[in-house]
């Protein structure tokens, strides 16, 4: 099952084209990486190789990371805690680069 849900966002290029540091142009801007950076399509997909993190009070990620052992590290007590204290949820992500707005 695919949700709907779609952002739009930008990450750093890898030369291996991996894609990294995924949220605004801002947040990319700020890692001061001298690498390309690149418009991206964030879409939540069970079948996604990506994995975020949406705050209860938010409609889209603030945490994606390329490895669920990156993700898992930023919580003391594991993602599923925080889940059943209400805090937010994990999501499965497909990104890729946004063609259409390269720069």
């Amino acid at each position: 099952m695919t949700n709907t849900n779609k952002w739009l966002m930008w990450a750093y290029l890898y030369e291996d084209g991996r894609l990294a540091h995924i949220g605004s142009r801002k947040f990319v801007e700020h890692h001061f990486i001298k690498l390309p950076i690149v418009p991206v399509i964030v879409e939540e997909d069970e079948a996604g190789t990506f994995f975020g993190w949406i705050d209860k009070d938010e409609d889209s990620p603030c945490m994606i990371w390329g490895t669920e052992i990156q993700f898992k590290m930023c919580f003391a007590y594991g993602p599923q805690a925080s889940i059943d204290a209400g805090h937010g949820r994990a999501v499965k992500l497909t990104v890729v680069q946004d063609m259409d707005r390269a720069e």
